[in-house]
């Protein structure tokens, strides 16, 4: 038989093209029928870096590139738009995470402006079905996801490779300028926190949502930003526990819209009286951490409250609206 190119074993080939960008392998299909055959059955890895999908108006636009400089920059390797009525409007989403075998930095799917809503539950959708057939979990360092409900989450997160996703965000897909007039949106965790996905991540952060959960289904991140729906200080003293046993620095801005108050802090706290009625901080060393101190600033008039563990300073910080700790 005579000896050909496409002949040769497909990792050998992978080996030979592994410095080729997506645009020079898909010129690979035009050479002749082999090489197409190469290209659509054994999709050589294209190497990008990030790929960020936002909905628009009657469709989406795929943007990709190589490294964090031409995201930084907006000025991608490449962006398709991706349009309802085209004949292959899913085809180049197909194409792009189909040949996506290394690890990308960073993966976003965003909604970005209100009229885009109904194309972006869509993408979601979409992305339900997609993520599945792929022939192995997509490997992702950083997931930024714009999603209303557990269930939208649910399509994405569990499709993405455990062993390297590193950085979940999720933010409600609403604009910045109706923050202020729509109330936060409430979602629920149960199914979300039994993931490996969400286990083995180590940063955290969400925006313009509300988490039904308790503050002890985040203890493993070591930076964490939420806002949770309530807060039981019984959950407090026992999160305070296990973050005592942690030996690395740690980060966390938490807020909640309600305390309740079901069990005590331990005796061995001071209360320093706030600006106004109801305004109370509480500060409690913790035992065996001399330079650790959990500060908690109940505000009265309105429920809410807001914490802080602080180690390496001993200073009093202003508290802003949050918990924060740092370790």
């Amino acid at each position: 038989m005579e000896a050909s190119l496409t002949s040769m074993p497909v990792d050998i080939l992978d080996t030979i093209f592994q410095d080729f960008n997506y645009q020079e392998i898909l010129n690979l299909r035009l050479i002749n029928r082999e090489f197409n055959n190469y290209v659509t059955t054994f999709k050589p890895d294209f190497r990008l870096k990030y790929i960020t999908v936002t909905a628009i108006t009657s469709g989406f636009v795929i943007s990709f590139g190589e490294n964090r400089e031409q995201w930084k920059s907006k000025n991608h390797l490449k962006s398709v738009m991706c349009v309802e009525g085209d004949d292959d409007m899913w085809g180049p989403l197909d194409t792009i995470l189909g040949h996506q075998k290394s690890i990308l930095d960073y993966f976003e799917l965003k909604c970005s402006l209100e009229e885009n809503e109904r194309g972006y539950i869509k993408l979601l959708e979409k992305m339900e079905t997609v993520l599945p057939t792929l022939p192995r979990k997509l490997p992702v360092k950083k997931l930024s996801l714009e999603a209303k409900t557990q269930d939208q989450v649910l399509g994405v997160l569990p499709h993405l490779d455990s062993a390297h996703l590193r950085t979940i965000e999720f933010t409600d897909f609403v604009t910045h300028a109706l923050q202020e007039t729509r109330p936060r949106n409430t979602m629920e965790t149960d199914q979300i926190i039994e993931l490996d996905q969400w286990k083995m991540a180590k940063k955290f952060s969400a925006e313009r949502m509300v988490f039904d959960a308790r503050i002890t289904d985040f203890d493993h991140f070591d930076d964490v930003r939420i806002d949770l729906d309530t807060f039981k200080m019984s959950e407090l003293k026992e999160w305070k526990e296990n973050l005592c046993r942690g030996t690395s620095r740690k980060t966390v801005n938490i807020s909640c819209h309600q305390l309740i108050e079901d069990d005590e802090l331990p005796n061995n706290y001071t209360v320093t009286q706030g600006p106004f009625d109801g305004h109370e901080t509480y500060c409690y060393r913790i035992p065996n951490s001399p330079d650790a101190v959990l500060r908690i600033s109940k505000y009265g008039r309105n429920g809410s409250a807001r914490f802080e563990l602080d180690r390496f300073r001993s200073e009093l910080v202003e508290l802003v609206q949050r918990l924060r700790f740092e370790w």
